[in-house]
């Protein structure tokens, strides 16, 4: 836990609880968050969230002190979810949280948007360049550990060059180093935390028994340094099928699955059978081919012959269907969740108005 008081600019101010902050003690009128931090209580299995916010005090002459809050990461968004001062709600995280607070927003008709899970399809067809399309996979599927919502966790690949693709994939795969990422020649470090750690192994666990073909990794990394961190290997499954778990659900972490596939068409059903829809991506040679997917797939990013993973400022991120609700973020959509359009009228004429015609 933090200290009950922190210093800024000479003043000492008491810790509060995110409930004063927000509904606004009479000697704060004006407040900045400067930095914010989330720890994991372990003992307790709750984050806290803390808020170091600069203020200022009318009662001195607007000298600015800085206040330290702290309460649980569940107690901060419910307030901020139900709390009718609060008028817009930005989200970021699972499809589960994220629900629960538009529910609750929607109570005091809030704007929110929410992004949130992912299950994120890369399609390979017979006319792929497959140097390409593996170096991407192996990117997208166990950079960052395959923590980020545009990680590539599925493969969906033309039977025709199915078996090519997959001894690329694990060629590169084996030559990753697991380790501190902080450390030079390291190419993928470990899970966030305990937690995802245990979810990594459950799904590689749950993978196993709905009959996929583990091809590598599948195991915690335990040797020498390794065993101080919540590590596993990069792993990837062939023989995934639509069916599976492992196929429908996201892990967040550095697992693959991969599944063969007859035809374009079969690519885009298989592709589309998520209740995700963030990201997805297509390599292949032809033109029509992929104006198709562009037009079929149900995603809010498309890449074309580059990897699922990514974004730019300037254009809008955000998905559809499960993954995501409200406006986009980034770029000028992203401005606008934050505004609201109002329309004026003003009669500059002097008279009264003849007509009743809008």
């Amino acid at each position: 836990m933090p200290a009950a008081l922190t210093v800024m600019s000479g003043a000492i101010v008491p810790r509060v609880s995110v409930d004063e902050l927000v509904h606004g003690a009479q000697w704060i009128v004006h407040g900045t968050v400067r930095e914010s931090r989330c720890d994991w209580d372990s003992s307790r299995q709750v984050i806290w969230t803390h808020y170091n916010v600069e203020i200022r005090d009318s009662l001195k002459g607007g000298e600015t002190a800085s206040i330290l809050i702290s309460e649980p990461g569940g107690t901060v968004g419910e307030e901020l979810a139900t709390n009718p001062t609060i008028k817009a709600v930005s989200f970021t995280g699972s499809t589960g949280i994220g629900t629960s607070l538009y529910v609750k927003a929607a109570q005091s008709l809030k704007k929110v948007t929410c992004e949130m899970g992912g299950k994120n399809a890369l399609i390979v067809l017979d006319d792929a360049d497959l140097e390409l399309a593996a170096e991407a996979i192996v990117q997208g599927a166990f950079g960052s550990t395959g923590q980020r919502c545009t990680a590539t966790s599925r493969v969906l690949v033309t039977k025709s060059v199915h078996d090519k693709l997959v001894e690329m994939i694990v060629e590169r795969a084996k030559k990753i180093v697991v380790g501190n990422g902080l450390k030079d020649g390291i190419g993928m470090g470990p899970a966030v935390d305990k937690n995802q750690y245990e979810t990594d192994l459950k799904y590689i666990d749950i993978a196993k028994q709905d009959g996929a073909k583990l091809i590598l990794g599948g195991r915690a990394l335990k040797d020498g340094d390794l065993a101080r961190g919540y590590f596993v290997e990069p792993t990837v499954f062939t023989g995934v099928t639509p069916s599976m778990r492992i196929f429908k659900e996201e892990v967040f972490g550095p697992v693959l699955a991969i599944s063969a596939v007859d035809s374009f068409r079969a690519a885009m059903e298989a592709a589309n059978a998520v209740e995700f829809g963030l990201t997805s991506s297509i390599y292949t040679r032809d033109a029509n081919t992929i104006m198709r997917y562009i037009e079929g797939i149900e995603v809010g990013m498309v890449h074309i012959n580059s990897p699922t993973v990514g974004g730019e400022a300037q254009v809008p991120f955000g998905g559809i269907k499960a993954t995501g609700v409200g406006e986009k973020e980034m770029a000028e959509e992203g401005l606008n969740f934050f505004t609201y359009q109002k329309t004026v009228f003003y009669d500059y004429t002097g008279s009264k108005r003849d007509t009743n015609i809008y």
